[in-house]
């Protein structure tokens, strides 16, 4: 018997399905970045692409594009109003992301769980996920996810009518933009800082 036998030559072509893996994780990831772009102004077809990218991914065992997929479809569920969906979608993805050991993935699914939790008038749950995320990217030294935590904060309390305290959180927020050069994001500050000053 030849003991060479299913031993693959040197120079020969990596086999068919490492590259079909690797197409299908960018597949993959392709789909949940449209997911997340169509948020805003389409989320009934981010659902859409969202499930059909959890759907490969898990063919393919991708667990971090599955987790991304559920993420991507809680935050356009938040925005369809379907906040018991959202956050059922949006706390698997905190899980899943937390067993990569994704910090910012992690939080930027806390922070739309408790945009859920703000749009259904449940302020505690809203603050509790908002502090949850703000808490590890602090640990991690995650400076622009933090601003923008920062920024969900003076929302949620601007929205209860707290105005000083929202005001010293688009503040915090506001300093961290400005130090890191985020001109977009610290343009958001102050518009949101002139909505208080405006009351």
């Amino acid at each position: 018997m030849d003991s060479t036998a299913g031993i693959r030559p040197p120079d020969a072509p990596a086999p068919a399905p490492c590259a079909g893996a690797a197409e299908a994780r960018a597949e993959v990831d392709a789909l949940n970045a449209r997911a997340w772009e169509a948020r805003f102004s389409e989320p009934q077809a981010g659902v859409r692409l969202a499930r059909q990218a959890r759907e490969l991914a898990e063919r393919a065992g991708y667990r971090g594009g599955v987790a991304y997929a559920l993420r991507a479809q809680g935050a356009c569920e938040v925005l369809l109003m379907e906040h018991d969906a959202a956050v059922a979608h949006l706390g698997e993805a905190v899980e899943a992301l937390r067993a990569l050991g994704d910090v910012a993935g992690s939080a930027s699914a806390l922070n739309r769980i408790g945009n859920a939790h703000l749009r259904r008038s449940d302020i505690p749950a809203a603050l509790a996920a908002l502090l949850e995320a703000l808490r590890i990217q602090r640990a991690a030294g995650d400076r622009m996810g933090e601003s923008d935590t920062l920024n969900f904060l003076g929302t949620t309390y601007y929205q209860v009518g707290e105005y000083p305290r929202a005001l010293e959180f688009y503040r915090d927020s506001m300093r961290i933009k400005e130090a890191l050069g985020d001109g977009r994001g610290l343009s958001h500050c102050l518009n949101n800082i002139g909505n208080i000053h405006g009351r």
